[in-house]
């Protein structure tokens, strides 16, 4: 997948549907009232009344329909951010809707991630916003985009196919150790075929294709160096 295809751009549609009632136009403050009154918490009406919500949302009016302890939401975790970006059809529709979620998702550098997985999910990809956290919580835990490839291959392929490499490797040192041809015969060892590891580690199948270590066809590595 293209990274650079994977900008935030205005949905045609909402991702989520409002299932209750969605022929309605106009939500006035006692509208969105009633309706809040319907449900036992924000997710379960975000869900299943998005217009009223949103409209809620812009207005200022959610913490005074269903009150709760700020303190207790969960906003530094990338689910919520994700879902409530899922919500608006710009990021600065996401900024005034949710301006909660996106302090959060500005401060831990999720925007960028937030909103591909709206550009996913309306593509259906099947990638979803847990594999994308998994992601960060990987990448989180190396100090090159080399070293993380090497070591959690699962979370970085699933980070390469949704473009998100960049976004995830943002606290990385900028210089990642360079593949020696040993480095990519060992790593070809792996893999019962160059697509497998190709697919697996696009890093390593690269440099061992800029490097030459393929035969004319690339079906199958060089073993001398």
């Amino acid at each position: 997948m293209n990274q650079k295809a994977l900008t935030f751009t205005i949905l045609k549609e909402p991702l989520i549907k409002n299932t209750t009632n969605s022929s309605r136009s106009t939500w006035t403050k006692d509208a969105c009232r009633k309706e809040a009154s319907k449900f036992e918490s924000r997710s379960e009406w975000r869900e299943k009344s998005t217009a009223s919500y949103k409209k809620a949302a812009r207005s200022g009016w959610i913490q005074e329909f269903m009150p709760i302890d700020m303190k207790h939401v969960d906003y530094s975790s990338f689910a919520q951010c994700a879902i409530e970006a899922e919500l608006s059809q710009s990021e600065q529709q996401w900024k005034e809707d949710f301006p909660d979620s996106y302090f959060y998702a500005v401060q831990n550098r999720w925007v960028e991630i937030c909103c591909t997985n709206i550009i996913l999910r309306n593509a259906k990809s099947g990638i979803l916003v847990s594999d994308l956290e998994d992601c960060i919580n990987s990448a989180a835990r190396y100090q090159s985009i080399t070293e993380w490839s090497m070591s959690d291959q699962k979370t970085y392929r699933i980070a390469y196919i949704a473009g998100i490499v960049k976004a995830c490797s943002q606290h990385m040192s900028k210089k990642n150790k360079r593949r020696t041809i040993s480095d990519c015969i060992q790593i070809s060892k792996k893999y019962k075929s160059p697509k497998e590891w190709k697919d697996h580690d696009p890093l390593s199948y690269i440099s061992a294709k800029r490097r030459g270590l393929f035969n004319s066809d690339c079906t199958k590595i060089l073993q001398t160096t």
